[in-house]
């Protein structure tokens, strides 16, 4: 049925868009609203998004040619036929279930399929009108329902609100799903492209999974429900809605159909809109129905705040583009995105004007014509929609049309960026070079070069060149020592600088600079480390020396600031190797009486590091003296002046504690829930996503958390925790891509072969694990890093049934502190009492290693099994 045809037909049930928003906006108090909103595919059509009719178009052509031989001619005679001919799997009034189906064997298939659709698209205007709906106390929206696929509705969530929603995007996720949380919730009815198992078939989508029927059910009690761009040809959410209306108690506030001139009505829907309590509402499209609600509800929509962000500033440059003419179909969306591009331009610049202004190396003052600052900011338009060549052209035309060298360089630098994006390795090196020679005393320029640069030898070969220009500058001093440090680490029989020579150097920055910001007072404490740890003779008179040395250093420091925080920075290197808490309680008293005279920088330094110190594991020695301490700390007015500062280091020190004292799994994600809330939650991102994946199993969360902070972290961590989060989500060749494109982008090598090894061996990959054993001879592995790749080749070849190397694993447990590797090593051994004794032992001080251990191939699982099912605590499971 046409759409006109059911207007004349069911004229009584059609309601106007003014009193669909007086319904909204009508509500009885600010925390509760009215409706849930249920959104289909249309809803994400203006966001770039083929519609299902489309696809539908386009497989039903394939399907139809590839079985009837025909070419194809029109739709009526495909259907025809396909109705005919193919009606054993063929269904016409559901035709994207049946030809996705046929047309895509495999789930697998289709969630590529899926991914490949939604890859690269940015939500449309109309999603931050909703993400304002539903952010505040006042909130209009509290519910969303989706049958997309797509993440449109989280990743709007994260780039314009501070507000993190709860996501739901399969059965067991949605259980715990409270209708009194403040938090806004979308719940994906069909899966999302993540994982395998969405639904988009006839089978499939016939009916929902219990728990989300369930969860639909009891929420339909409170609220109405709005429904945006679906059609209604799943048997199961049509199902549902048409039972639930059987009874008063459900949709007490009604159900309003938003429909377009255009739209077909399928007989389901047709029907469904004869029912009580069923209205329809004629809209020109999601985004223009989100407009008119926004603008009555809570004015214009404003965004003054979002520019900070590389990813938030596409989205809102696909909203100035307007691609889809959104803007001539309404006066309110027109005005909004008027108001954004001003905004936006104001905003950009600004920052342009400050960056051309100042030299970043010597702080003088610069020249900018009017020309250049239009040229730069035509450059940066380019990159920030990835036109990545045509802003290489522009750049290269600039290089060449402009005399002077000294102008030259802020193209030059814009060029690195964009080479590096385009993975041009070779030529951000050379471009990276002119820059130097054009000016070889710029020290921003020796950073830009050194950022392209792969190895620590490469760097110390790099810098060591370019010495002779610096020799006076501490910083440079610094560049050299810290890279220095980096590759005794890694090539301690063959560093490229002697221990003694990287002693001079920070003897030399300290003469120049004694300021206690130098941060050669704490190379100072990690170079006397390395020489502890290579050091010969007697390890307890090494030791005794090496914490005298930290002790003397520590001293000097407080003699010239008490308070300064590099003193605390310098001790951390003491508290690793001790076994007693008392030194660690002792440091973090003192910083806790120094906070309240503290300005909100030093604060937070202070928060993390209590919160640092507090997670070693030498603090673990002595638990119930640990245990008794963070328990008071939790009480103190310290910790609650801590959590007024949205401070992700506060919510992981309280998280470690739920979980590794308290053994609260539950408790422990929601403060990890709200540490990724925080604005500086970049700065902790590897601790956040390995407890997303790996204890409070939400790769979902962590996917959504990872793309919403690209910007704001290297690309070589991001692709890394990438390769982690599909680790989890055993997607072991999707995590194997994520690691090789952070190799790419600069990861160590001994690192790469550590992950790669882990991952092939969660892959049941053996033999490719064991191949890399030779690898351990030839690369600057750490001890750690050595002891681990042969725990996971030595499980490799037990798995494989092959013979292990019983002597190295001997070997391992005698010379290992850590009792980590000792579980391992044992468990492979076949020593079932002694693995029992060292994780029991563990998992008295810290309770969360359970979940290490669970994951760990080399650790017989039915250890860790029997523990969780006779632990006190029921929610760590």
């Amino acid at each position: 049925m046409e759409y006109k045809d059911l207007v004349k037909e069911i004229a009584h049930k059609s309601r106007s868009i003014q009193e669909l928003v007086s319904y909204i906006t009508t509500k009885a108090d600010n925390s509760h609203p009215n409706y849930s909103l249920l959104l289909g595919a249309g809803a994400s059509t203006s966001s770039g998004i083929r519609s299902g009719q489309h696809l539908v178009n386009e497989w039903r052509k394939d399907i139809y040619t590839r079985l009837s031989l025909e070419k194809y001619t029109d739709e009526e005679t495909a259907i025809a036929y396909l109705s005919k001919e193919e009606g054993s799997w063929y269904t016409p009034t559901n035709e994207y279930s049946s030809l996705f189906e046929k047309k895509f064997d495999l789930p697998a298939q289709r969630r590529r399929f899926v991914e490949n659709e939604v890859d690269g698209i940015f939500p449309s205007i109309g999603y931050s009108y909703l993400v304002s709906l539903a952010s505040d106390k006042n909130k209009y929206i509290d519910t969303i329902y989706t049958t997309n696929f797509d993440d449109l509705i989280n990743e709007s969530f994260y780039q314009f609100s501070q507000i993190r929603p709860t996501v739901c995007a399969h059965d067991s996720s949605v259980n715990s799903l409270s209708i009194s949380s403040t938090r806004p919730k979308i719940i994906k009815l069909h899966g999302d492209y993540l994982f395998d198992d969405i639904k988009s078939t006839l089978r499939e989508t016939e009916s929902l999974e219990s728990n989300i029927k369930n969860k639909f059910t009891h929420f339909s009690k409170e609220f109405g429900l709005i429904v945006v761009g679906y059609a209604g040809n799943d048997r199961s959410i049509m199902d549902i809605i048409n039972h639930l209306l059987k009874t008063d108690e459900y949709f007490k506030n009604g159900i309003y159909w938003c429909l377009r001139k255009g739209d077909t009505i399928n007989s389901e829907l047709r029907k469904l809109l004869w029912k009580d309590r069923v209205y329809f509402v004629e809209i020109d499209g999601f985004d223009q129905l989100l407009a008119e609600i926004h603008h009555e509800a809570k004015g214009s929509l404003s965004l003054e705040n979002s520019f900070t962000n590389t990813k938030r500033e596409k989205i809102v440059e696909n909203f100035a583009k307007d691609d889809y003419n959104l803007s001539e179909t309404s006066e309110k969306i027109k005005n909004d995105i008027k108001h954004i591009i001003q905004h936006k331009n104001d905003f950009d610049l600004a920052n342009l004007i400050r960056e051309v202004a100042i030299d970043t190396d010597n702080g003088e003052a610069g020249v900018a014509s009017n020309a250049e600052i239009k040229d730069l900011l035509e450059i940066d338009k380019l990159i920030t929609c990835e036109n990545f060549k045509e802003a290489e052209n522009v750049i290269k035309n600039k290089i060449e049309n402009t005399e002077l060298d000294y102008k030259k360089t802020k193209f030059m630098l814009r060029l690195i960026n964009i080479q590096s994006e385009q993975n041009k390795a070779q030529e951000a090196m050379q471009t990276s070079s002119e820059l130097i020679n054009i000016d070889p005393y710029n020290l921003s320029f020796i950073y830009k070069k050194l950022n392209l640069i792969g190895t620590s030898i490469e760097s110390c070969e790099f810098l060591a060149s370019n010495h002779k220009n610096f020799e006076n500058s501490y910083k440079f001093l610094n560049l050299i020592i810290e890279n220095a440090l980096e590759n005794v680490s890694e090539s301690p029989d063959n560093p490229f600088f002697e221990l003694t020579t990287i002693r001079e150097y920070i003897e030399r920055s300290l003469k120049i600079n004694s300021n206690l910001d130098n941060v050669a007072w704490l190379y100072s404490a990690k170079l006397e480390k390395e020489v502890f740890e290579r050091g010969k003779g007697g390890k307890e008179s090494r030791i005794r020396d090496y914490l005298n040395y930290i002790d003397s250093l520590c001293s000097k420091i407080k003699d010239i600031n008490p308070d300064h925080l590099r003193r605390f920075n310098v001790i951390e290197y003491k508290l690793e190797s001790l076994t007693d808490f008392s030194e660690i309680k002792s440091s973090c008293n003192e910083l806790i009486n120094l906070f309240d005279k503290s300005n909100f920088s030093k604060k937070n330094q202070i928060i993390e590091y209590i919160q640092r110190v507090l997670s070693l594991d030498l603090a673990y020695k002595n638990s119930d003296i640990r245990k008794d301490y963070l328990e008071g700390l939790l009480k103190s007015t310290f910790i609650r002046n801590c959590s007024l500062l949205d401070n992700p280091a506060y919510f992981l020190l309280i998280a470690n504690y739920q979980l590794g004292l308290k053994k609260n799994k539950e408790d422990a994600t929601k403060s990890i829930l709200s540490a990724i809330k925080a604005s500086t939650s970049h700065n902790h991102m590897t601790p956040l996503v390995n407890f997303l994946c790996n204890i409070a199993n939400d790769t979902q969360t962590a996917f959504d958390f990872l793309k919403a902070k690209r910007k704001d972290i290297s690309k070589s961590k991001y692709h890394n925790l990438m390769s982690e989060v599909y680790l989890s989500n055993k997607q072991y060749d999707k995590a194997l891509d994520e690691l090789n494109y952070a190799f790419r982008f600069n990861i160590k090598k001994t690192d790469y072969l550590r992950n790669k090894a882990y991952i092939l061996l969660q892959a049941g990959r053996y033999s490719e694990v064991i191949d890399l054993e030779s690898s351990l001879n030839n690369l600057p592995f750490k001890k750690s890093d050595i002891k681990m790749m042969n725990i996971n080749i030595e499980t490799a070849k037990k798995l494989m049934g092959k013979d292990i190397n019983e002597v190295l694993l001997r070997n391992l447990i005698g010379q290992s502190s850590d009792n980590s590797y000792k579980i391992c090593a044992e468990s492979l051994l076949g020593n079932e009492m002694q693995v029992r004794r060292l994780i029991k032992l563990e998992l008295s001080t810290d309770y969360s290693k359970i979940f290490q251990y669970k994951n760990w191939p080399a650790v017989d699982n039915k250890y860790v099994d029997d523990i969780l099912l006779n632990t006190e605590v029921g929610n760590v499971a």
